[in-house]
């Protein structure tokens, strides 16, 4: 029986091996040529960085079909060889042999939501980098760019805090600004509101307090529900100093979608990004059930279900992804596509009592 396993996933890995590159190549030959027109200083270095960190979040999408690939190919490979009749001679059933399938499947989850938690941040910070070098310019304004708990230096007296800064609508929430004495660490002042948004040399504060604080025996204090104090922030260099990165990860995801609800801000499109993301990191497992499912049907029909089948997935998801965002429907839907698939898959395969081959 040790035998028959290291000789399933030896086959499978083989294959897998074989397609993965295959994908990646076409997937990232595109890209290349899609944002070379962007491209201003183009150098070797540079182009291969950018190729090599774009590597991990497309994995996210060619792992699946790779996977579903490599078990189709060595499925025929088994029948037209005849193999498979001396492995059922054997006392092995085909519920068994679809486990093997399945394990597979498995396996690769488990490398697919590794490279999505812990490799794709990493990589997609080390390819923006590469591409700000190829572009020639800075960080591409990104949509739903925002901050949270942060603290920044405007100058070698000035220190801000933001409970909440979104950089694109140049509003936050729970500011906090404290004016030090010239090169001493001792603090003048204190200003503290509940909303800021940034203007062009000043900043508009709501609902705050002013405190004075040259001396604890002179210590002024006055409240406000509207001031607008003559503080220049600079929001291009607040992008830099920031690093705000556009989430990628699930976390990523489910962090902003929690400081959004905090903060009172739309939450919709990263809840509906995190369960999507949730959703598909356990794709590779899922349409290894859905294909197995159907692998051992002897009707042709069975390849347009397969195949069709992994579309109206990627497809279903991403559509219920973009209604979610709207606020059309819950965020959560995405999991019912997981759910449907695999409950389907794993019916088929308990059903599987007998092959016709």
């Amino acid at each position: 029986m040790k035998t028959l396993v290291r000789y399933f996933f030896k086959k499978l890995t083989t294959y897998f091996i074989i397609i993965t590159p295959l994908f990646l190549f076409v997937i990232l030959l595109i890209k290349i040529i899609e944002k070379l027109k962007n491209f201003k200083h183009l150098n070797f270095q540079d182009l291969a960085g950018y190729i090599i960190f774009y590597v991990p979040e497309k994995l996210h999408y060619i792992l699946p079909i790779a996977v579903v690939l490599s078990i189709f190919i060595f499925y025929s490979d088994l029948i037209k060889s005849r193999k498979i009749y001396a492995i059922l001679l054997n006392g092995i059933s085909i519920r068994y042999i679809s486990i093997l399938f399945i394990s597979f499947g498995a396996l690769i989850t488990i490398f697919q939501i590794l490279n999505l938690e812990l490799i794709s941040p990493y990589a997609k910070e080390k390819r923006i980098q590469f591409y700000e070098k190829l572009k020639g310019s800075s960080l591409e304004n990104i949509k739903h760019i925002f901050a949270s708990n942060i603290w920044i230096k405007i100058d070698n007296t000035k220190y801000t805090y933001f409970g909440f800064l979104d950089l694109n609508k140049k509003e936050g929430k729970d500011f906090i600004l404290v004016q030090m004495r010239d090169k001493e660490f001792l603090p003048l002042y204190r200003v503290e509101a509940k909303e800021v948004k940034i203007k062009e040399n000043s900043l508009f504060l709501k609902e705050g307090k002013v405190v004075n604080l040259t001396s604890v025996e002179d210590l002024d204090f006055s409240k406000f529900d509207k001031l607008e104090f003559p503080v220049k922030l600079d929001v291009n260099n607040l992008k830099k100093l920031i690093k705000v990165k556009k989430p990628v990860s699930i976390s990523q995801f489910y962090q902003k979608a929690i400081i959004a609800d905090r903060f009172g801000y739309p939450s919709s499109y990263f809840w509906s990004k995190f369960y999507a993301n949730l959703a598909t990191v356990f794709s590779p497992f899922i349409l290894s059930v859905w294909t197995v499912g159907l692998l051992w049907i002897k009707r042709k029909e069975k390849y347009l279900l397969i195949f069709g089948g992994i579309f109206v997935y990627w497809y279903s998801i991403s559509a219920i992804s973009s209604l979610a965002e709207a606020g059309a429907i819950p965020a959560f839907t995405s999991l019912f596509i997981d759910l449907i698939f695999i409950s389907i898959g794993s019916l088929l395969i308990l059903k599987r009592k007998f092959i016709e081959l």
